[in-house]
């Protein structure tokens, strides 16, 4: 599944949560900031996208503006297939 998010800065956001599917975060436009097991990372179009295996704790940090896609891989040949 693919999810796109629109985040203005200091938007709304999840709280930390974990998600049953790997998930893939794919920033599009501006900079998306995410903090993975207590460390941020951040994320800009063009650059590497960031990989949260699944059952890992996570949020989205909306210091800025951003619009990200979220891919859930439930399957390890997709999975592989990107790495």
């Amino acid at each position: 599944t693919i999810h796109f998010f629109y985040s203005p800065a200091w938007g709304p956001t999840f709280d930390t949560h974990t998600d049953p599917v790997d998930v893939i975060i794919d920033c599009h436009d501006g900079i998306k900031h995410m903090e993975v097991n207590g460390t941020e990372h951040i994320i800009t179009p063009g650059g590497a996208m960031l990989l949260i295996p699944a059952g890992t704790p996570h949020r989205a940090l909306n210091y800025e503006k951003a619009l990200i896609a979220s891919h859930g891989i439930n399957d390890t040949e997709t999975l592989s297939n990107i790495r």
